[in-house]
């Protein structure tokens, strides 16, 4: 369970992230191309939100998410720009 609040939603085709008021990025759904920002080979489908840990792991602050059919962009408090998910069109970078 997320147990704060949460101040933004983003929604893929299969996939939703949230972002949390403690700046805690969380995702859960299909995760086929990686969109969980979890890893492929964790599992291909999650109903329950995960917090993705490089964030936390790196301290790293977002402030802001957004959210492709597979893929994702979070920018950080420094105006750095991470993606992932899917890239078949070069949509990641």
């Amino acid at each position: 369970y997320i147990r704060t609040k949460i101040i933004q939603i983003g929604c893929g085709h299969a996939h939703s992230l949230l972002l949390t008021e403690n700046n805690t990025v969380c995702s859960y759904g299909w995760n086929v191309y990686g969109q969980l920002g979890v890893g492929k080979s964790w599992q291909s489908y999650s109903d329950q939100p995960a917090m993705i840990r490089y964030f936390i792991e790196n301290e790293i602050k977002i402030t802001s998410i957004s959210v492709g059919y597979s893929h994702n962009c979070a920018l950080d408090e420094n105006g750095d720009l991470y993606s992932w998910g899917y890239n078949c069109c070069y949509e990641i970078g």
